[in-house]
């Protein structure tokens, strides 16, 4: 929590939480911290939230997903997520995308934005893909389709390859040897968003 205090965000997503009953908090600078549990009889797992302290007012709902209310228009959810990792069965694969469509179809808002860890590399866009963008850290392999098929599938749009990124901040995943670089972590979102970088 002392690194909240380092940089500037809006909402942090958190995966890995590990914690077995769910928390909910205000922490000493003011941030809203929402920690979820991990899944019955697992050691790993649960998803959670740290929010910045003048969006605190705003969270209408917290479950998973996070609902922001900006403005009287301006509805936002941000749905955590953490996918099974490679060496789970299709099933359990085939099972995590059908929940994540169907909690992001359940929201209603104007934005909605699925973060976190996919334990899937997208890789650059190929001729047929309209949501995925050119830039990725590296190439896509046979089982790491199924991140890319849910981007066409869901009308989302990929966030992290939209954006050239430097060399040594692609990355969200580095080995324990540091040998190895993966991109893991994804940002979509149900419409284009831009910004000016300031």
């Amino acid at each position: 929590m002392e690194e909240t205090e380092r940089i500037e965000f809006d909402v942090i997503g958190l995966r890995e939480t590990k914690r077995r009953n769910p928390l909910s908090c205000t922490w000493k600078h003011g941030a809203g911290v929402f920690l979820g549990s991990r899944r019955n009889k697992s050691t790993f797992g649960g998803i959670g939230f740290i929010v910045a302290p003048r969006l605190v007012q705003n969270i209408r709902r917290v479950s998973g997903v996070l609902d922001l209310q900006l403005d009287k228009k301006t509805k936002v959810s941000v749905i955590q997520i953490y996918a099974p990792t490679p060496d789970k069965d299709e099933a359990d694969h085939a099972d995590f995308y059908d929940e994540v469509r169907e909690t992001a179809a359940k929201c209603r808002s104007y934005y909605k934005i699925i973060s976190g860890d996919f334990n899937a590399c997208v890789g650059p866009k190929r001729p047929y893909e309209a949501l995925i963008g050119p830039h990725s850290l590296e190439e896509r392999n046979e089982g790491e389709e199924r991140s890319a098929s849910f981007c066409e599938t869901s009308h989302v749009y990929h966030g992290n390859s939209r954006f050239r990124k430097a060399e040594n901040r692609g990355g969200t995943y580095v080995s324990p040897n540091r040998v190895h670089k993966h991109e893991l972590d994804h940002i979509l979102c149900n419409r284009t968003i831009s910004w000016s970088p300031q």
